[in-house]
């Protein structure tokens, strides 16, 4: 068991949850490169095999995907960005996120993310 904290100027903590073990800070990921301040939303994937942590970066409107676990290997991250034939308004500025891999249906079989969008382009 593990509780993510995510430090807006700073980067991304981990603590092990477990009451028999001490509460030490371990960084998880500095803010710079992929993640940028602020540090605001922070999720996790959880699924049958693997659990990821995806950040919201909202210094440069983007997600990032990093393993749950030490060494907390990076999987890259990616924008949800504006695209009017498909309707899509794209997401910035995020403050929260969710994500769940319950298979929710048609496309969603392999689960749904949700972002909060700071502003919007498109009514």
């Amino acid at each position: 068991q593990r509780l993510f904290m995510g430090e807006e100027d700073v980067g991304v903590w981990a603590v092990d949850a477990r009451p028999e073990q001490p509460a030490t800070l371990h960084s998880v990921i500095k803010v710079g490169g992929l993640l940028q301040a602020d540090v605001e939303g922070l999720t996790l994937y959880q699924s049958n095999t693997r659990d990821y942590l995806v950040i919201s970066s909202q210094g440069n409107d983007s997600y990032l995907v990093l393993d749950a676990e030490p060494p907390f290997a990076s999987h890259g991250a990616f924008r949800v960005s504006l695209n009017a034939r498909a309707g899509i308004d794209g997401a910035s500025e995020t403050d929260g996120l969710e994500v769940t891999p319950a298979n929710l249906g048609g496309p969603w079989s392999q689960g749904l993310l949700v972002v909060q969008d700071g502003s919007n382009h498109m009514p």
